[in-house]
């Protein structure tokens, strides 16, 4: 394995810091139904925002051409990432 460099220590340890402890017992207590919940509401928050930007930036869109537009924008950004993380 290869070691850490000191920016990913860095970058882990302000990570960690941002932890709320509070939160961290909230979800020891919950089912993995609920983790399942919590984290499809997430999803789409983020989904319905894309969206919603995409309307703002071009108001003639219908709602199916915005999501479909959000979605492709997201998906190249996914691909982005993962290109990247490839490169490592």
């Amino acid at each position: 394995m290869t070691p850490l460099t000191p920016r990913q220590i860095k970058q882990i340890r302000a990570a960690v810091a941002e932890i709320d402890p509070r939160v961290v017992e909230i979800e020891r207590g919950m089912t993995i139904a609920q983790h399942a919940r919590r984290m499809w509401s997430i999803i789409e928050f983020g989904r319905r925002a894309m969206v919603s930007r995409k309307l703002k930036e071009k108001p003639w869109l219908s709602q199916m051409e915005a999501q479909r537009e959000a979605l492709r924008e997201y998906y190249a950004f996914e691909e982005r990432m993962n290109e990247r993380l490839r490169q490592r």
